[in-house]
């Protein structure tokens, strides 16, 4: 169980930084008719060299399966999805080191097969297939691959293949792409929707599209006769990009372009073409294996639509999949609408086929961004200064962090009696003189250094800036640490020991005994190696505290903590007449080990609570957190009393004045906590200020739940809901980007939002809005956004309007706007000084009087 959570943790550190890399991975999938109501959804993946997807069929205590999971209520499953590959020696089965199990995995391909019965053919089957890749050092998260079809459409669609392959290369009848027709006899549809504008300094290589939406397709219909149309569908591609042909050799390779359309129209000519010739590529495609037509540059699709029954509108859908030269996009559909009587229908929403869109950019948010319209004493300018200031803070308050846990860990049984025994090695033989012992100690301090620093900078390389918070805030990554941190606790009270494997540190003993640069470099690893079972899981704490803080966190941390471990290790070592000095080893050293466990068990708590809070379970409101910590704190109270007894300490040992003392401190602070059940006058609880950030929200409580932060009595948790609100109340609004596991959230609530001025203006002057980027409430409908990825929680939709509209992914961060959704002045994130968040929030009253004045 140990070698299985430590692996989870590896594998979530050294995977979110790669969520921006292309993927090892690439998924094709479609959907055919069998017969009656049975369906079949197949999966195909082309797997790099050295990376492996894992079968369905494994137990959960190891990677994640690969599973095919339905959103929709449309199907039954007819027997369980079959999963083949290409040659029997991809299948590779057996026991599995990364994991510690017998495991079942694939390399190069993987192929899955699912058949289902249909209850309604006219509605859609969704879902999505999830899945997870490793090599063997690494993986990736678990990532999901999206479908939607139709049944209905798969059938018309095998039926006008059949009708259609005799003409799929014949010219078109009276020049149907070449025919140009009198401006009154023809309509036109832009059917592709809004696409997110390009930051300013990027390139956009082909006008309208971009690597983000490298595809834009615009569908017209020109009326040739009262019977005959053309439609007309062409699309512009990025540089590097590829749409498919309507006709591929092989169902094998991507999916081909295709187009459907309603009842009652004969599709009498079909033709591909582009601007170029060159733009037509044709023969064998290495990533599919496969003979292939694609287009790049530019695609059209021209067909003759005739008319054999009476019907007022033409209307269906265009299904493409793109790719580039390393990566494919899902299939994405783009529907169309056309009223043949020549009155223009407003164009269907991209989407799902009910049109669920959410188009986050607000162009005057966009533009006011970086620009406010108001200046309140140098309050205005580049919106990304105050976020590095604090970034540099905190980076400060990390290297501390890490220099106490380095001081911390000195005073544990694995490393304090190693300094003693480390000086000796520096002072053994007869010729050596004062000046090579200070050299070697000098290299043996800087070798710790750079051990603990390389492994930090190993992490801060895994990790990308972007996938922090989605990696920090996630449930399933902060229950993962609540349980290692129980597990290091449980290893502090004496129960068993974390230890790396001994053949390492005898290894790295054996090169120490070398001497010189060498041997002092592996006497510091055997160091690191030996003293893990006590420094392990301090490091541990380290780096999940530190990886929060943003690209470099841990390499910090990593650095503060190597400072305090070498300095006294290269100072006695230096000096070893100091050694005297040092108090001797003892049961006091046990003791500091136990009440860290309490500490870990404390700690523990918070990431439950982060995934309590972002998951809306109820487990852990305010009241059971401040109640438990209190518990925790009596018991290490107990313990240092010796009323506790753990399995290394002696019953009716004499317990030391030094012990009582910290004792009778651990009993204060438990006092401490119990205040945090004292009430404000708006009946909330009253966080005390050193479990500010630590605590859940007051409001999430049982006993006296709110809705609203601090002592606020109102507030709105959607956007467009605060400002028609601000519309009718004439003020401006408080944008609040926060999040349920964001720890400096809370302290801006609780020793900023709290004071009496800060709280009047946002309660008198503004209309508050908090709008929670890491809340997993599902939304009523799947929403689909301007770059087709599916929005299915409440979280996903305000963490894309930050990012889209402030061009930000963290928090807290504040922006002021009127109700023109001009952004009044430069917005702030963490900002624990309350003069100058009040002067933030003054001018933004100002700059709103005078805005809303012209």
């Amino acid at each position: 169980m140990k070698q299985l959570l430590f692996s989870w943790v590896i594998i979530c550190c050294s995977s979110i930084g790669l969520l921006a890399q292309q993927s090892p991975v690439n998924w094709t999938w479609k959907a055919t008719h069998l017969q009656g109501d049975e369906y079949q959804i197949t999966f195909k993946a082309k797997i790099s060299d050295g990376w492996y997807t894992y079968s369905q069929f494994i137990g959960d205590d190891g990677p994640v399966p690969t599973s095919i999971n339905y959103d929709s209520d449309n199907q039954t499953l007819v027997g369980k999805s079959k999963e083949t590959t290409s040659k029997p020696a991809y299948k590779v089965e057996g026991f599995d080191k990364m994991f510690d199990m017998e495991i079942i995995k694939y390399k190069h391909d993987l192929t899955l097969q699912q058949t289902i019965k249909v209850k309604d053919g006219a509605k859609n089957v969704t879902g999505y297939m999830t899945y997870m890749t490793c090599d063997n050092e690494q993986c990736r998260p678990p990532t999901d691959v999206e479908f939607d079809f139709v049944p209905n459409d798969l059938v018309k669609k095998a039926a006008a293949a059949d009708a259609t392959t005799d003409q799929a290369n014949a010219p078109p009848t009276n020049n149907s792409t070449e025919t140009t027709t009198d401006v009154s006899e023809s309509t036109e549809e832009l059917v592709a929707v809004t696409d997110v504008p390009a930051a300013e300094d990027e390139e956009t290589p082909t006008e309208g599209v971009n690597n983000e939406n490298p595809v834009n397709w615009i569908v017209t219909f020109n009326k040739i006769n009262e019977l005959e149309f053309d439609m007309v569908a062409t699309a512009t591609i990025a540089d590097g990009w590829y749409v498919y042909s309507q006709t591929l050799e092989s169902e094998d390779g991507p999916i081909a372009t295709y187009v459907a359309i309603n009842e009652g129209i004969e599709v009498t000519s079909d033709v591909e073409s582009m601007s170029k010739p060159e733009y037509k590529v044709e023969g064998f495609d290495k990533m599919f294996d496969m003979n292939i037509t694609k287009y790049k540059h530019d695609f059209t699709i021209t067909k003759r639509l005739k008319l054999t029954k009476d019907i007022e509108t033409i209307k269906g859908f265009l299904e493409y999949m793109t790719c580039d030269d390393e990566q494919c996009r899902p299939p994405t559909a783009v529907e169309f609408e056309h009223n043949i009587s020549g009155v223009a229908l407003l164009p269907p929403t991209k989407g799902t086929v009910d049109g669920d869109q959410f188009n986050p950019v607000r162009p005057t948010l966009q533009a006011t961004n970086l620009a406010p319209v108001g200046n309140c004493k140098g309050t205005t300018g580049d919106a990304l200064k105050g976020n590095n200031q604090v970034a540099s803070m905190s980076l400060w308050a990390i290297f501390l962090a890490g220099f106490g846990g380095g001081l911390i860990a000195l005073l544990t049984p694995c490393v304090f009696p190693m300094i003693p025994m480390t000086v000796s090695l520096f002072s053994k033989g007869k010729d050596k003189t004062k000046a090579e012992g200070i050299k070697n100690a000098l290299i043996f301090g800087g070798s710790i250094i750079v051990i603990y620093v390389a492994l930090g900078l190993l992490i801060t390389a895994a990790f990308g800036t972007d996938a922090l918070n989605q990696f920090s805030t996630h449930w399933l990554t902060n229950v993962i640490f609540f349980l290692l941190f129980t597990i290091f606790a449980i290893s502090f009270f004496g129960y068993f020991d974390i230890r790396l494997p001994s053949s390492w540190a005898n290894k790295a003993n054996s090169a120490s005994m070398k001497g010189g640069l060498i041997g002092s470099f592996f006497g510091a690893f055997s160091i690191a190696l030996v003293s893990f079972s006590c420094t392990g899981p301090i490091i541990g704490t380290l780096i999940v505290q530190s990886i929060n803080s943003g690209f470099g966190g841990p390499a910090v941390g990593m650095f503060g903590f190597s400072v305090a471990l070498a300095l006294p290790f290269t100072l006695f070592a230096a000096f070893p007449s100091w050694l005297q000095s040092l108090p001797s080893s003892g049961s006091w050293m046990t003791s500091m080990k136990v009440v860290l466990g309490f500490v870990e068990l404390a700690l523990g708590l918070k990431f439950l609570s982060v995934a309590d809070l972002t998951e809306g379970w109820k487990i852990l409101p305010y009241e059971a957190f401040i109640a438990l910590w209190g518990v925790i704190f009596i018991a290490m109270g107990l313990y240092l009393f010796g009323i506790i007894l753990f399995p290394h300490d002696a019953k009716g040992a004499k317990i030391s004045n030094g012990r009582k003392v910290f004792g009778g401190v651990s009993f204060v602070f438990a006092a401490y906590i119990f205040s945090g059940f004292m009430s404000n006058t708006h009946n909330t609880f009253i966080t005390p200020n050193l479990l500010s950030g630590l605590a859940p929200p007051v409001c999430h409580s049982y006993i006296k739940p709110c809705d609203c932060p601090a002592t606020l009595s109102e507030c709105f948790k959607d956007y467009d809901e605060a400002l028609a609100y601000a519309k009718t109340v004439n003020k401006p609004i408080l944008i609040d980007f926060t999040g349920h596991g964001c720890v400096n959230c809370r302290r801006m609530e609780d020793q900023v939002w709290t004071k009496p001025e800060i709280n009047d203006l946002i309660r008198n002057e503004y209309v508050l809005v908090s709008l929670y980027v890491d809340d997993r409430k599902p939304l009523d409908k799947v929403l689909v956004g301007p770059d087709g990825r599916k929005i299915r929680n409440v979280g996903n939709k305000w963490a894309l309007f930050e990012e889209v509209n402030f061009k930000k992914q963290s928090q807290p961060y504040y922006a002021l706007i009127n109700t023109k959704e001009e952004v009044l002045n430069t917005p702030k994130a963490y900002t624990p000084d309350v003069a100058e968040y009040k002067a933030f929030l003054e001018c933004g009253i100002e700059q709103y009087k005078k805005s809303m004045a012209k």
